[in-house]
């Protein structure tokens, strides 16, 4: 009798296991296609599915600053359906893993309660929900970093060979997707020798990371032309402390709360912390609360202390080796610490309390989940924190007379989402540096397009952005200005992201001091003017 009432308790609590994480990954998805479509195709969206339209071949060793893997996935998905938009779904997929290898982790780690919490966060946590709704690389990183992450923890503390497996697959997929994986690779190497294994365990440790090791070799070799491309990149690069304090606020509030990532390129940064203070006075005291809680729990925890060394370590370390590679800190190079850092908040939010204690924790987490609640809706919904509208400036100007004048296009690496949807999905390669385009490419090629749209940026630079604007560069810019403008002197000026194609406002001053630019509408990220040259220019 006593055996049959355990094997039913046991039925229970697996029935229940399962379908709580089920309710949270159904509301994760819900969160994450919501809106999915609403936003147009970004330059770095337009980009990825460009590179995934080459061949193979092309892709491996396309210089874009990333390993192969991702454009590799997205050029299968897109013979299943050839739409770019429905590359954001593959990010979508990522996102609800990435939520399951959170919950996994904090359950092996912590128990159900706060497996519960650590998934819940991570289902509305605005940073992941972002790069779920992006056709990029990053919500893939993240995914495959969060289950190397669990399995490794798996790996420590059942020391099976099936949890090293899979930690060992998991390691090389994401070396094959970010080249940031390495660095994050070394840190769990150096937490495993800290663990001090015993023989059997350190064996089966060190067997895995060299199959790692091995396993990623091949990828290593197009390291140095994608460092090269990145460390050439146009980008002014951000000091690291200013950074790290980005990254922290971005993993509560993601890129839309405080300033937008477009307003972090111009304002001053006193006005960025003045605009962030106010969510950072929120989220600032429940997390050191949550945190603190999480620290008496994760060191009576096995393991427990490695959470919390991902997560104060790992930034500076990256950090430290983006700036020897010359490539500079990046928020979404360190994206994947959200994970550990939902397990640590999920283990002070769990961790058994009563009286004041029990009201501040849930008030702590209440107060993380509100912020995340309102970076969320102000994602959806707010044209502070949206796409460059792209998309509704085509359908704008479709409707237009003037519809077929020649676009310059301020900044230039703004120009292939103009292309895009513009003239159509034949533009989505044949732009591209780097790539002969007489060659075959793959069988989602599109068919060419009638449309006469002339689309012209200031210079033809590759996908890493606009050329100096000096002196030089502003003459030549207008002698094509007028030449291409030329018989009727009509033309568009679209003028976006300008701290890049115009930082000083140089082209802007001068169309208007000559009277040769007027505005005529205004969309999210974009102004848009129409030109007219006079007879005698």
């Amino acid at each position: 009798m006593t055996t049959v009432l355990a094997d039913r308790v046991e039925e229970t609590s697996r029935t229940q296991h399962w379908l709580s994480i089920l309710v949270i990954l159904l509301f994760a998805l819900g969160l994450r296609a919501w809106r999915l479509q609403a936003q147009s195709l970004s330059s770095d969206e337009i980009v990825e599915a460009s590179v995934a339209r080459l061949a193979p071949a092309e892709i491996v060793t396309y210089p874009d600053g990333f390993p192969p893997l991702y454009q590799l996935v997205l050029s299968g998905w897109t013979q299943l359906s050839p739409s770019p938009e429905s590359g954001r779904w593959l990010s979508v997929f990522a996102g609800l893993a990435t939520v399951y290898f959170i919950y996994r982790w904090a359950r092996l780690q912590l128990g159900e309660h706060a497996a519960l919490i650590a998934g819940g966060l991570a289902a509305i946590s605005p940073l992941l929900v972002y790069f779920s709704q992006e056709a990029r690389a990053y919500s893939l990183y993240v995914c495959l970093t969060s289950a190397s992450l669990a399995f490794f923890f798996e790996a420590l503390q059942t020391g099976g060979k099936r949890a090293w497996t899979a930690f060992v697959v998991a390691s090389v997929l994401n070396l094959y997707t970010h080249y940031y994986a390495a660095p994050t690779t070394a840190i769990l190497g150096l937490l495993f020798i800290g663990c001090r294994p015993a023989w059997p365990e350190l064996r089966r440790g060190l067997a895995a990371f060299a199959a790692i090791g091995c396993l990623s070799f091949p990828v290593m070799l197009l390291l140095p032309g994608d460092i090269e491309y990145q460390a050439e990149g146009f980008v002014a690069k951000a000091p690291l402390l200013a950074t790290l304090g980005h990254t922290a606020f971005a993993f509560f509030g993601g890129f839309s709360l405080g300033p937008s990532l477009s307003e972090l390129h111009t304002w001053r940064m006193r006005d960025a912390v003045q605009a962030a203070a106010p969510w950072a006075a929120i989220f600032i005291p429940a997390a050191f609360w949550l945190m603190a809680r999480g620290w008496l729990e994760l060191r009576r925890r096995p393991f427990g202390v490695g959470v919390m060394v991902l997560v104060l370590a790992s930034a500076p370390l990256i950090g430290l080796a983006g700036a020897l590679a010359d490539v500079g800190p990046k928020v979404r190079y360190w994206s994947w610490i959200v994970a550990p850092l939902l397990v640590w908040l999920a283990a002070g939010a769990a961790r058994p309390a009563a009286g004041v204690n029990r009201f501040l924790t849930r008030l702590a987490l209440a107060a993380i989940g509100l912020v995340n609640l309102i970076a969320l809706a102000n994602r959806y919904d707010h044209p502070r924190y949206a796409n460059e509208d792209i998309r509704a400036v085509a359908e704008y100007l479709e409707s237009s007379p003037d519809n077929k004048a020649p676009m310059f296009v301020v900044s230039d690496y703004m120009a292939p989402p103009v292309r895009y949807y513009l003239n159509g999905p034949n533009t989505l390669f044949n732009w591209l540096p780097y790539v002969d385009h007489g060659a075959e490419t793959t069988s989602a090629t599109p068919e060419p397009s009638t449309s006469s749209w002339t689309i012209h940026p200031r210079t033809e630079a590759d996908v890493r952005g606009s050329l100096p604007l000096d002196d030089a560069a502003m003459v030549k810019w207008l002698d094509d200005l007028k030449s291409l403008a030329a018989p009727q002197g009509r033309f568009w000026l679209l003028y976006t992201r300008p701290f890049h194609g115009d930082p000083d406002g140089r082209i802007l001053k001068y169309l208007q001091e000559k009277s040769w630019i007027k505005p005529d509408r205004d969309f999210p990220g974009v102004q848009l003017y129409r030109g007219q040259l006079t007879a005698t220019e």
